[in-house]
């Protein structure tokens, strides 16, 4: 197998990053907008419903509703502003190059090679692919950037079964 993938780090791609972990790996955060959705007509049906008492409840299930929404988003900017600054990578561009027995990893600072033997798994995910090699390390690849586009099933695979 003989595949490759360039990127740049940028806001873009931790969005895609983020948005993807939400899907395919988060447990509680990936419900916390719905959560928050469904608290505006439940607590609009609550103002609208009666008794003080109620009310009350309704405006606290608003409020409620609110404070999740701006902390969803607020958690989701902070994320990408961490590891944009942490990292100092923005705009820098990463090439990838997948082969039988591994991945060659070339960025603006250093470069290295990994064979599959040493990822502890992957994940797939809508937009791309997690590739994990270490406790909590793992890098981000998006498909899109994966050329040929139908060597993203053989990466998962052959980083899956590493271990």
């Amino acid at each position: 197998m003989e595949a490759s993938a360039n990127f740049r780090i940028d806001r873009h791609y931790l969005r895609a990053n983020f948005d993807d972990w939400l899907v395919s790996a988060s447990r509680l955060r990936r419900w916390q907008r719905q959560f928050a959705a469904l608290l505006i007509p439940t607590g609009i049906a609550m103002l609208v419903a009666g008794t003080t008492t109620v009310q009350i409840l309704g405006a606290a299930a608003l409020i409620l509703s609110a404070v999740e929404l701006l902390e969803f988003y607020w958690y989701r900017s902070k994320w990408i502003s961490g590891r944009l600054s942490a990292r100092r990578m923005e705009g820098e561009s990463i090439a990838m190059k997948f082969d039988d027995g591994g991945v060659e990893i070339v960025g603006p600072r250093s470069q290295g090679r990994i064979t599959w033997q040493g990822f502890v798994g992957a994940r797939d995910s809508p937009g791309g692919i997690n590739l994990q090699f270490g406790d909590g390390l793992s890098i981000y690849v998006p498909k899109s950037s994966i050329d040929p586009p139908d060597a993203a099933a053989t990466i998962l695979a052959l980083a899956a079964g590493g271990n």
